[in-house]
């Protein structure tokens, strides 16, 4: 199994050259950064790896962090975590977390290739690279962009974006958007909701996001996965 395309994130230079001209010689397709905000302008596009390589102790936020969040954006995301931390607990908050396989620094060549390869046999072949997910939390009213900006909602705003990753291909009616703020179709002005996205647009920073369809609703452009409810 070769081409597999692999991302690192490892802070220490050395390290992370060493681990690029390994994964390089065994077949494999290495991209490497030094922290998760490398990682994450990256993947605005998409996430053309399925494989990612992790340290934990990172500048800014940590690969247990990273972890969290990706299994929520990008589950089918392959994840080896690669720690000087050896304890067992510590092993088992990486895998709670969203690791697939821990391994303790230094991890010889070898066993790094073997957790790569059993990792990409388990996920689905041929896979095409998943669009970049925002990420709602109903609960506490935020959004989180795929880049990892995190946006707080009001009330009727969070009801708009449930509604969008509840409804087939994030797309809704006009009516269906009304009725989900508590608003009567008959009697509200289309106007009002008009404006409402509008707004939502500017507020999540991309006024193309979600667009008035010729079928009378709204598209939202992207993907959006729900929290779980806790």
């Amino acid at each position: 199994m070769k081409n597999i395309p692999v991302a690192i994130i490892e802070d220490d230079e050395t390290l992370r050259n060493l681990l690029m001209y390994n994964l390089s010689r065994c077949g494999m397709k290495p991209s490497a950064f030094s922290d998760g905000a490398g990682f994450d302008a990256a993947m605005k596009n998409g996430c053309p790896w399925r494989v990612l390589v992790l340290d934990l102790g990172l500048p800014g936020e940590d690969g247990l962090s990273i972890a969290r969040r990706l299994r929520n954006s990008h589950p089918d995301l392959g994840i080896v975590m690669l720690s000087g931390r050896s304890a067992v607990e510590e092993r088992v908050e990486g895998m709670r977390e969203g690791a697939d396989i821990y391994l303790v620094k230094p991890a010889a060549p070898d066993e790094l290739e073997a957790a790569i390869k059993s990792i990409a046999r388990r996920l689905p072949q041929a896979k095409v690279p998943s669009a970049p997910a925002w990420v709602l939390d109903a609960i506490d009213m935020q959004i989180t962009s795929p880049g990892g900006n995190t946006v707080k909602l009001n009330f009727t705003e969070t009801l708009l974006l449930q509604t969008f990753a509840q409804s087939p291909n994030f797309t809704c009616g006009r009516d269906d958007l009304m009725l989900a703020i508590g608003k009567q179709p008959g009697t509200y002005d289309p106007r009002a909701l008009k404006v409402m996205i509008s707004r939502l647009r500017s507020k999540l920073g991309e006024e193309s996001l979600i667009k008035f369809t010729n079928t009378r609703g709204y598209a939202f452009a992207g993907r959006i996965n729900l929290v779980a409810a806790r």
